[in-house]
Order: structure tokens, then C-alpha cells, then sequence
């Protein structure tokens, strides 16, 4: 298993955005586009870290959306009821205002 953390080129930081809209999206409509427009402007210095394979299809394979403020995590875990049986996990937090931040 090999750790890649990878600095975004202009082109890939723009397709970031769709993929923080699937968790930024459950808040209100105006929440959503305030915390969405926070997380765009500090694109350039968000970056994508990994570990297993890139398509998020092998127990074991994770990925992190790591921002000044956004940190998103997804990783593809093996079945604990169901054994061998690889079932998505994710977390989306926020470095500055979750548990009562400003």
C-alpha cells in the first residue's frame, strides 16, 4: 500500500467543488452556497491524499479531501457483519467551526 499526497494543478482543483457539493449540499440552500464558496476560494491550498488504489473499489482504499477549513475523508472498509463484504465509510468535517468554532 503506498500514501500519496498530491498538490492539486488548476484543472483537477476545479473538479473538486462537485465532489464537496455531495456533503455541503444536506445544509440549507444559502448555507450551503456560503460554506461552498469558503471552500472554493481556498482551493489552492487543498490537497487529496490516498491510500490503496484510486478507484475506490479495493477494501482498504481511502481518500482525503484535506482544506484550510474542508476535510473530507472516504474510505472503502471490509464487512464486519457481513465478512468480505467492502462497504463505503465518510466523514465530512470542517477544521474551523465544527464543536462550537466560529
Amino acid at each position: 500500500m503506498r500514501d500519496m499526497s498530491i498538490v492539486l494543478s488548476s484543472a483537477k482543483q476545479a473538479l473538486l467543488p462537485d465532489a464537496i457539493k455531495l456533503y455541503v449540499n444536506d445544509l440549507d440552500e444559502a448555507t450551503a452556497a456560503t460554506v461552498l464558496a469558503k471552500y472554493t476560494t481556498e482551493l489552492p491550498n487543498t490537497y487529496i491524499s490516498y491510500s490503496g488504489t484510486t478507484g475506490m473499489s479495493t477494501q482498504s482504499d481511502y481518500v482525503r479531501i484535506d482544506g484550510p477549513n474542508v476535510w473530507i475523508e472516504f474510505s472503502y472498509q471490509g464487512g464486519v457483519i457481513i465478512k468480505n463484504t467492502p462497504h463505503s465509510h465518510s466523514v465530512w468535517r470542517d477544521h474551523t467551526s465544527d464543536y462550537g468554532g466560529k
